[in-house]
């Protein structure tokens, strides 16, 4: 068997859950921002994407995702990129810089190239 140590090596403030605690249920408030969506990795970064919506606001296009973001194996962000595609899941290919982006739309998914500088 593989034992695994979760650490945390690094911390970015984007914001802490909004909950509700009622006995042992817990509930996410509806004004909750959403956090990251999807990650992939290469062997020198990883690229995540964010969405930073809330429930309220939203409603369905809360895991639309605008924001990729890039990060050193630090933890450190190397560079965040704004979207005019809400993205819902990535996948990096490291030996061009690219990330393929899927976005769904009401006329269907479309698969997005994004060369990263």
């Amino acid at each position: 068997m593989v034992t695994f140590t979760v650490q945390t090596f690094f911390c970015l403030p984007f914001h802490y859950a909004d909950v509700v605690i009622e006995g042992e249920v817990v509930s996410i408030r509806r004004t909750n921002k959403n956090g990251f969506y999807d990650v992939s990795a290469g062997n020198d970064r990883f690229c995540a994407i964010y969405s930073g919506k809330s429930i309220e606001k939203h409603r369905a296009g809360v895991d639309d995702c605008d924001y990729l973001m890039v990060f050193d194996w630090n933890g450190n962000p190397v560079a965040c990129y704004e979207s005019d595609k809400p993205l819902t899941k990535i996948y990096y290919q490291e030996d061009e810089n690219v990330v393929y982006g899927v976005s769904i739309a009401d006329d269907g998914a479309k698969l997005y190239k994004f060369q990263l500088l």
